[in-house]
């Protein structure tokens, strides 16, 4: 059937750079380096790849010979001559890419959540919005962490817990849909991104991010605001406010317009929604604001919720902390790793001189996820550059995957959720 024409002619192109030439494929598998995607390949689709590649008019013959090129176009192998900047092209078509399953959870398309799903894992490799770099690599590190769990024989189904039970990751209706894989990109398109991604999650599905730096979680939060539209509390770990105190000699003008970074995402978000409740865990007790800015600041403070301070925490208890949550608030936890004491944990761009306990933030969250409603977590700010990703990295990658563990433990999918604390 011939179907040559000018009016099926098509965009040239050229093969991608992340993709080995045919002559070169000895097992029949052609993959896309750039995010591990795969094809097979049979003798006519070899032919039908080396007619395309060898055409200067990119119009055809064959009705096969456009299916080829528009799948091969649509997953990043044959890539439009028009590019300059391949690296951006391709994290625009495929924003996603997966590496290690996280604890073993099977992969799925974002955009095609199984209907059983209770919970989705997104690793955000980026730190963009930070002036240390290192979070980007936190995603990787926890995915390695995780597989150590069932490191025996390589399935979660094996690993159980010593008090009797079965891995908690081995019996949830978890999916993993990859890291994000954005690459020559601003901060602003990072954030575009996990907003589109993460707000277009269903309803009843749970998000677990690993980041990444912290200005990430402004798109996810937002994202899940937007999305269930009921009023949500932010129960955030950190040895950081993450808010901007330095504008406030000013009296804190009606807008904030500061670009968004990891230190001051929490400003942001207070500017979109005024009514998010935010309760802080384990910052630093010792704060400072612009010149003659203190009154303003902590008037500010009082407006977002409620502070914990590291030392606060040494008199107070669970319960007491508890007691701060609004009861009739959906809520999303946010966790910065730098939360823990740099006793337990240094793997991080601003290590906690003096932080919380493991121990004493796993008893927490527990009891949080116990008794509300949690419709999202995330965990940031975790890793180190490459030169200094040592064994002690992965030692402490093990720890935060023990607190991710907990979390999957105790969290319950959104409908069996009720707020029990009275």
């Amino acid at each position: 059937m011939n179907l040559a024409g000018s009016e099926l002619s098509v965009p040239g192109v050229r093969l991608s750079r992340y993709v080995d030439p045919i002559s070169s494929v000895e097992d029949g598998i052609w993959v896309n380096r750039f995010d591990h995607v795969s094809i097979g390949l049979g003798p006519l689709t070899i032919s039908i790849i080396d007619d395309i590649l060898g055409s200067s008019s990119f119009v055809f013959d064959s009705i096969a010979h456009y299916f080829v090129y528009y799948e091969l176009v649509d997953v990043g192998f044959f890539i439009p001559l028009t590019v300059v900047d391949e690296d951006a092209y391709l994290s625009r078509l495929r924003p996603l890419k997966k590496s290690i399953s996280f604890f073993n959870f099977p992969f799925c398309f974002h955009h095609d959540i199984p209907l059983d799903a209770q919970g989705v894992v997104l690793g955000l490799p980026c730190h963009a919005g930070s002036y240390t770099a290192g979070a980007a690599n936190g995603p990787a590190l926890l995915r390695k962490a995780s597989r150590r769990h069932f490191w025996r024989t390589g399935n979660i189904d094996d690993a159980f817990t010593l008090d009797g039970a079965a891995h908690p990751a081995a019996e949830l209706r978890w999916y993993d849909v990859g890291d994000m894989n954005l690459k020559g990109v601003t901060l602003a398109t990072w954030l575009e991104y996990v907003e589109s991604i993460v707000g277009g999650f269903p309803p009843n599905v749970i998000p677990l991010i690993l980041g990444g730096d912290h200005s990430l979680s402004f798109a996810s939060i937002k994202a899940t605001k937007n999305k269930l539209q009921k009023p949500l509390c932010v129960i955030q770990f950190d040895h950081h406010l993450d808010i901007d105190l330095q504008g406030f000699s000013s009296g804190y003008g009606a807008r904030y317009s500061k670009s968004i970074d990891h230190s001051n995402f929490v400003s942001h978000l207070h500017e979109f929604d005024p009514d998010i409740h935010f309760v802080h865990i384990g910052v630093n007790h010792y704060q400072c604001a612009g010149k003659g800015g203190r009154d303003v600041a902590l008037k500010y403070l009082k407006g977002l919720g409620t502070q914990v301070s590291n030392l606060q925490m040494l008199n107070l208890s669970n319960e007491r902390i508890l007691k701060l949550i609004p009861p009739d608030h959906d809520v999303y936890i946010s966790f910065d790793v730098d939360v823990i004491s740099m006793l337990e944990l240094r793997t991080t761009g601003n290590p906690a001189p003096l932080g919380i306990s493991f121990g004493r933030a796993i008893s927490l969250l527990v009891e949080v996820l116990d008794r509300y409603r949690v419709v999202g977590v995330d965990i940031m700010e975790f890793g180190y550059p490459d030169p200094f990703i040592d064994a002690n990295s992965e030692l402490e990658a093990d720890r935060v995957a023990y607190v991710i563990a907990e979390i999957l433990k105790h969290i319950l999918p959104l409908d069996q959720k009720r707020n029990l604390y009275e």
